[in-house]
């Protein structure tokens, strides 16, 4: 991937706003579009290791397969002996 990497914070904050303004404004008139953003943002959530961000925007993009998927993997690392990694 091109580029410097956007920092977790910067990134999610910068996610957060442009999700409101999309619900806001986008949503009443590009439905698809949002659905199409959300999933992007899963995605790229999930190619940064931002597991829990990535499962906001599954559920926001109705990828309910994909957001239980990383709940169970989440689920699993935490419940491992000595398992406290929550990414």
């Amino acid at each position: 991937m091109p580029g410097k990497l956007v920092p977790r914070e910067v990134f999610t904050a910068f996610a957060e706003k442009l999700a409101n303004g999309m619900k806001v404004g986008l949503a009443k008139e590009y439905p698809d579009m949002v659905n199409k953003i959300y999933h992007r943002a899963f995605n790229w959530c999930v190619g940064q290791g931002y597991h829990h961000e990535a499962i906001h925007y599954a559920l926001c993009a109705r990828l309910y397969d994909e957001a239980l998927e990383l709940i169970a993997g989440i689920f699993i690392a935490i419940n491992r002996p000595g398992g406290n990694n929550h990414d």
